[in-house]
C-alpha cells in the first residue's frame, strides 16, 4: 500500500494523558483509504502502584475539587472497557494492552497534576497541590508510584470513505 500525508486537519488535534474523548468516526476516515488502518491509544491511569496514596488522596479533591464524586476509587486495568466507536466503516477492532507503572518525587507529581486540564482550571488549584504535596511528603517519605494502561486499538477501514462536500 502507498503511503500518503494526511493533511493535520483531518482527525482531531493529539490528546493528552488523562483526556477523554470518543473516536469521531465521521471524520477520522475521511483521509484514509478502503483497507487503511485507523489506530488510537488511550491512556488510563489503573488501581497499582502506591495504591493507599490514591485511597488518601481522595479526601484532599473532596476538598477542594467539588465535582468529585465521594470516595471515588480507581479501576483495576482488566476493568477498564475494551472501546471502539461502533461503526460500519470499521472492521472488528485489536486491542492490546500494556501497563506500567511511574514513580514521582513529590515536585514531579506536583508537576504532573498541573497538566491536567482539569486542574489548570480547578479554582481552588494552589490549595489541592499544596495539600498533595503535603501528604506525598509527610506519608509517602516524597515518593509515589502511579500505574497507568495504555490501549492501543486497530481497526481496519472497510471501504473507501466519500468526498468531503
Amino acid at each position: 500500500m502507498a503511503r500518503r500525508t494526511i493533511p493535520a486537519s483531518s482527525c482531531p488535534p493529539p490528546l493528552m494523558p488523562g483526556s477523554i474523548r470518543t473516536t469521531d468516526s465521521e471524520t477520522c476516515p475521511r483521509p484514509l483509504e478502503a483497507g487503511g488502518l485507523l489506530a488510537v491509544i488511550s491512556t488510563h491511569h489503573v488501581a497499582g502502584g502506591t495504591e493507599q496514596f490514591f485511597v488518601d488522596v481522595q479526601e484532599i479533591y473532596e476538598r477542594w475539587d467539588p465535582a468529585t464524586p465521594p470516595n471515588l476509587r480507581l479501576s483495576r486495568a482488566d476493568g477498564i472497557p475494551r472501546e471502539f466507536d461502533d461503526s460500519e466503516l470499521f472492521g472488528e477492532p485489536e486491542f492490546h494492552r500494556y501497563e506500567w507503572e511511574q514513580a514521582y518525587d513529590t515536585e514531579a507529581y506536583a508537576d504532573l497534576l498541573l497538566t491536567y486540564s482539569n486542574h489548570i482550571a480547578l479554582p481552588h488549584r494552589d490549595e489541592l497541590i499544596a495539600d498533595v504535596r503535603q501528604l506525598v511528603d509527610t506519608r509517602y517519605d516524597g515518593r509515589v508510584v502511579k500505574r497507568y494502561l495504555a490501549q492501543l486499538a486497530v481497526a481496519r477501514v472497510r471501504a473507501a470513505w466519500p468526498a468531503a462536500p
